[in-house]
């Protein structure tokens, strides 16, 4: 039998013993809200991955799928501050804005884009 999702988990030598100061339940839930976002939006399967690595004197937490990506117009809205207190509209929503909510509360920057090859990918810069 095939599979019809594929994962992988990346984390830098560097980062292996990396701690960092968060809340682990709100930060558990935007990490199981982005996996979610990739099996709903996937249902044919894709490749799922989370990567974490040092991208200049930043750690960056990269979650990511090779999926169908989104819409340019709905990840403008996505990326806008206030998108955390819009309205929910339609099928992108909820789980997006606990997402943004999540990297608020730590003061961390957050931006969704679309995989340079296919996908959606969320990168959060932890401070």
């Amino acid at each position: 039998a095939q599979y019809k999702y594929d994962f992988e988990l990346n984390i830098d030598d560097e980062l292996q013993k990396y701690e960092v100061s968060l809340n682990e339940e709100l930060f558990e839930r935007a990490v199981i809200n982005l996996l979610n976002n990739a099996l709903r939006h996937n249902p044919e399967g894709c490749s799922i991955y989370i990567n974490l690595y040092k991208e200049d004197k930043k750690t960056v937490l990269e979650i990511g799928d090779g999926g169908s990506g989104v819409p340019e117009e709905i990840l403008q809205r996505l990326n806008q501050n206030a998108y955390a207190d819009t309205k929910s509209v339609g099928k992108h929503g909820l789980g997006l804005k606990i997402v943004k909510k999540v990297a608020q509360y730590h003061r961390w920057k957050v931006r969704f884009t679309n995989g340079e090859k296919a996908g959606f990918v969320c990168r959060i810069e932890i401070k």
